[in-house]
């Protein structure tokens, strides 16, 4: 990898079926920028393992009919929870 690229690394729901993954991760993580001083790193992940399930479940329990938007957002939530997860992992 040259000093200058640029790599996406997506990291799915299966990759964070507890807790203790997003440490690993965020080793995993490290290490690779420990490895290649100077390349940029753009991390995507998804909700923990089962999230989105349960998230679409209760969405539905509430309002089944809810509007797109409304299950986009309530979705998202996981994502967005699983980010922090990791960024928490990294301090």
């Amino acid at each position: 990898m040259s000093m200058d690229a640029t790599s996406i690394i997506k990291f799915g729901g299966s990759s964070f079926l507890n807790f203790h993954d997003y440490s690993k991760i965020a080793l995993f993580l490290s290490e690779c920028v420990r490895s290649y001083p100077g390349s940029k790193y753009i991390v995507v992940v998804s909700a923990m393992s089962g999230t989105t399930g349960r998230l679409k479940e209760a969405i539905d329990s509430i309002d089944p009919n809810a509007p797109k938007r409304v299950h986009d957002g309530t979705l998202a939530t996981g994502e967005i929870i699983s980010a922090h997860f990791l960024e928490a992992a990294t301090s």
